[in-house]
């Protein structure tokens, strides 16, 4: 149970940890279009392959994860309340990004405050339901962050947002899968 435990926290950290830096990316290479004026169709050639090759990936590990799960123990109650949190943030994420492509005016001004909202209360709920301070502080602080990102010009929130998204999704994944290979280094010692 601790070794199915541990591979999925393992994978979990992987999963954040990729998905952060590549959102990252694509917020930071957005930020370079606008202010160096690279005459390149961004939506395509940034965001639209990025996601969608990143989709593909987390699509392919969706389903061996399924599959794996399919021959081990049901899901305790936590882990099924955290995924409908994790859930309803992508959703409310997809609903956002697509308001945002529908009505171009909301990417520059309200888009970014808003995956930081989303964050901020999925963090924030996911800590409180599990009793973790590193969650709800990480919450805090995407809230914290999306106050930057309302005062922030346009432009800069962009390079901001990906430096957020570094910070507090891709640093503590990157700790946690560490944490994680220290912990499996020691208990290999002692056997």
């Amino acid at each position: 149970m601790l070794k199915n435990r541990e591979s999925k926290s393992l994978k979990l950290s992987i999963f954040t940890g990729l998905w952060g830096l590549i959102l990252a990316k694509c917020y930071i290479l957005e930020y370079c279009v606008r202010v160096y004026a690279v005459p390149i169709n961004s939506t395509l050639y940034i965001w639209s392959l990025s996601l969608l090759m990143a989709s593909v990936a987390s699509y392919i590990l969706w389903t061996l994860t399924t599959a794996e799960r399919r021959q081990t123990s049901i899901t305790a109650q936590s882990n099924r309340r955290t995924q409908r949190i994790a859930a309803t943030g992508i959703a409310a994420a997809l609903i956002t990004l697509a308001a945002g492509w529908t009505v171009p005016a909301l990417i520059d001004q309200a888009l970014q405050p808003g995956f930081a909202l989303i964050l901020s209360a999925c963090y924030l709920a996911i800590g409180f339901s599990e009793r973790n301070n590193w969650l709800i502080s990480g919450g805090l602080t995407w809230l914290f962050g999306m106050l930057v990102l309302l005062w922030a010009p346009q432009t800069l929130g962009l390079f901001l947002f990906g430096c957020f998204i570094v910070l507090l999704v891709v640093m503590p994944a990157c700790l946690q899968l560490a944490h994680n290979w220290q912990a499996k280094d020691k208990m290999e010692l002692q056997c």
